[in-house]
């Protein structure tokens, strides 16, 4: 079973990849309607999410932000698989990075970086653009796909452009293994709801106490590794933006939780401008009440 749904992915793979973008959009926009109307996809979550972050929209404001977010939700989707085929020149066309020059001292300097980004926008897309614009060696961390047909694509994907995907299992293993040489970045997703709540690191996040992972701040700390957050708009249909905002060259000078704090911050004023870009079907304060 898990080869006929990796072969049923290749398929879909070929076909979004040689689809005109204007005919790509118009078969999204096909299932969307789908999704919203028919499938419904974790739609009590969703709507749960949007209700209790936002109490003070109406049920109508609510509603057109559900179907926002479905709206992009099957976009990047569909754009993720197409993402074998997409040109050199039309994912620089279409995810510029705004401020590469930022990171250049470092890699100059000979320092790791370490890398805080979110379910926000494209992110999927940016690993295309890290790999072809930075001059450090980007691994990003990631959750292995269960199904290892679809799990080996992605990765043999990745690999061709200068990043290496890593998985969240073996992260001890990756910072045992600093070395000296190429300078490194190091890219977690930052706003997943953490395993092992013992470590979570909780912070006010959208009106609500939440449990964070403790990966960015703990191996910053660590190892002294400068922090910075990707920051990702979404500037049009198909069309996104990333810089690089700042965070600390000096992770053991702040407090306990500081960093994570700081780089949640940012997300979070990102999911207040362009609340539909999100990744809302996460239940990501489903063990809030946790805390220890």
């Amino acid at each position: 079973m898990s080869y006929l749904v990796y072969m049923f992915y290749r398929g879909a793979e070929w076909s979004l990849g040689h689809l005109p973008w204007r005919m790509f959009y118009w078969f999204s926009d096909i299932l969307f309607v789908v999704m919203f109307w028919g499938v419904r996809y974790r739609r009590k979550v969703i709507r749960e999410n949007l209700s209790r972050t936002f109490p003070d929209k109406s049920d109508r404001e609510i509603h057109m932000l559900e179907r926002h977010f479905y709206k992009h939700l099957v976009d990047i989707v569909l754009e993720s698989l197409r993402m074998p085929y997409i040109s050199e020149r039309e994912i620089d066309e279409r995810y510029p990075i705004v401020n590469p020059e930022i990171l250049d001292h470092y890699f100059i300097s000979g320092k790791n970086l370490m890398m805080a980004s979110s379910h926000y926008a494209n992110w999927e897309w940016g690993a295309l653009v890290l790999g072809r614009h930075l001059k450090h060696t980007v691994k990003i961390l990631y959750a292995p796909i269960k199904n290892p047909y679809i799990d080996r694509r992605i990765k043999s994907n990745r690999s061709k452009l200068n990043i290496t995907l890593v998985p969240t299992t073996r992260t001890p293993w990756i910072f045992r293994q600093l070395h000296k040489g190429v300078p490194e970045m190091y890219a977690f997703i930052s706003d997943q709801g953490p395993v092992d709540m013992k470590q979570a690191i909780w912070i006010d996040f959208l009106g609500r106490k939440t449990p964070c992972i403790h990966g960015v701040e703990k191996y910053a700390r660590r190892n002294d590794l400068p922090v910075f957050y990707i920051d990702i708009r979404k500037v049009g249909r198909g069309r996104y933006r990333l810089s690089f905002r700042h965070i600390t060259d000096n992770p053991n000078s702040l407090p306990e939780g500081e960093i994570t704090r700081r780089y949640m911050k940012l997300l979070e004023n990102q999911i207040l401008e362009q609340p539909a870009y999100w990744l809302w079907s996460h239940r990501r304060w489903k063990r809030a009440n946790q805390r220890e």
